[in-house]
Parts: C-alpha cells; sequence; structure tokens
C-alpha cells in the first residue's frame, strides 16, 4: 500500500468447486486493515456469469467482536485484464488487474482514495 508504506498479505482457498449452478466456497486470512494490519479471515461464495463475477460472504478481523458483509463484483475486460469493485465491510475499493498465466498484479484504490499495489500467484 504506497501511501501506507506497508505491505499486506492474503491467502485463499478453494474449498467447494463453481458448478454450472452453485456457487464455489472460498475461504481466506491474511493481514489487512490500513492503519492496524490486523488479522482476518473470511467464507465467501463467487459465482461467474459470462465476463461477469461475484461473491458475497462474512468477514471477520481479529480486533472486533461481530462479522462484516463483504462482496464484490468484477469485470474480464478480455482474459488478461479485469476491473471491479468491494466492500470488505468498512470500505470499498476499486481495482484493475492484470493477468499472465499464474500470476496476477494490479493497482488498488483503496477507500477510494488511496493507492495499492496487487501482487500475486496461482498456486
Amino acid at each position: 500500500m504506497a501511501k501506507q508504506n506497508a505491505f499486506r498479505f492474503l491467502g485463499s482457498v478453494n474449498l467447494v468447486p463453481e458448478t454450472e449452478v452453485t456457487p464455489s466456497v472460498n475461504f481466506s486470512a491474511g493481514v489487512q486493515g490500513i492503519s492496524t494490519g490486523n488479522p482476518g479471515y473470511a467464507v465467501t461464495f463467487e459465482k461467474r456469469y459470462l465476463q461477469w463475477t461475484g461473491y458475497l460472504g462474512m468477514g471477520f478481523r481479529s480486533n472486533e467482536n461481530r462479522g462484516r458483509l463483504v462482496g464484490g463484483l468484477r469485470y474480464a475486460i478480455n482474459p488478461q485484464w479485469n476491473v471491479g469493485f468491494q466492500a470488505d465491510g468498512r470500505q470499498e475499493h476499486v481495482f484493475v488487474t492484470y493477468n499472465r498465466g499464474q500470476y496476477v498484479s494490479g493497482l488498488y484504490l483503496v477507500d477510494l482514495e488511496k493507492p495499492g499495489f496487487l501482487l500475486g500467484i496461482r498456486f
């Protein structure tokens, strides 16, 4: 995260693959939060339709006593480029990503104003 001069980690695993009629079930955990960097985790359901992918789920942060609704929507411009919006239960973010094989990179606008860089790898 550029403005905060911070680095955050997030890992995600697909627990149940998507089928034609049912969404996938995913679990993610990581260090998040711009100011605190507190650990958090989420369970989400994700479904694709043509170039659109949406997800909805429940997220938890270690320093809070309640879950928060999380969700997002992504549009695949082509197989390499995606644009999207996500809400983490506290803030909203827009992003653009570029995929090349198992690697992904991108830019976020955290809380719609603070720039962040995204680097990832899929296994």
